[in-house]
């Protein structure tokens, strides 16, 4: 009788700390969110419930995922200088537009100028050729009228 009723008092005693460790975790999440678990922490709860036995196998998933991540990281490596190139490409292309746009304006500016030159030239030309036919005309007349 006394082994049944310590028993019983046992169990009233671990289901009363139950339920005050349960009520405050309770209204804790209610009010909060739980905080996440720093790296260190996670680390040693997966160290803990680790056995002897599976560390080989952990290291074999662990050298796998080694090796994956590099040969991502080639992958990203080679499309990164396939990039850059094809923007080294693009710029190198807009550069020489640029050159053959200012080389065809500025032998167009050099050919409008040697043109208005020229036209400048012919102007004076006709207009000294007037002013003589004028002259030519005004002394013919004169002579006739003498």
């Amino acid at each position: 009788i006394q082994a049944a009723y310590r028993g019983h008092r046992m169990r009233r005693r671990n289901n009363a700390k139950q339920q005050q460790e349960v009520k405050p975790t309770i209204e804790y999440e209610c009010f909060e969110p739980e905080r996440p678990k720093s790296t260190n922490e996670m680390y040693t709860e997966e160290n803990k419930t680790l056995e002897v036995v599976d560390v080989p196998n952990r290291f074999k998933v662990l050298k796998s995922k080694r090796a994956q991540l590099e040969s991502d990281r080639t992958v990203l490596v080679h499309r990164l200088q396939q990039l850059n190139a094809e923007i080294s490409l693009r710029r190198r292309e807009e550069k020489d537009l640029w050159k053959k746009k200012y080389i065809v304006e500025k032998n167009t500016a050099l050919s409008l100028t040697h043109t208005s030159d020229i036209q400048r030239e012919r102007a004076i030309f006709r207009l000294n050729d007037a002013t003589k036919c004028n002259d030519r005309k005004q002394n013919s007349k004169l002579h006739v009228i003498s």
